[in-house]
């Protein structure tokens, strides 16, 4: 068995673009109107998604 360091190991973390397309939606409108409502990391600089936050997200949009 091997052990996966950081860099072999998918990162929980998105980046807009990637979170955008996760969740089925422009990048600009997660870039405007989705940066108040989507939860989202600042890293330095970077925004970042952590995907368990973006399907519990998407879970409490639900209309019925």
């Amino acid at each position: 068995m091997t052990e996966q360091t950081a860099s072999e190991s998918p990162s929980p973390f998105l980046t807009r673009k990637q979170a955008a397309s996760y969740l089925n939606v422009p990048e600009a409108w997660l870039a405007r109107t989705g940066r108040t409502m989507v939860p989202a990391l600042k890293f330095g600089g970077h925004v970042r998604y952590n995907v368990s936050d973006l399907d519990r997200w998407a879970t409490q949009q639900r209309i019925a």
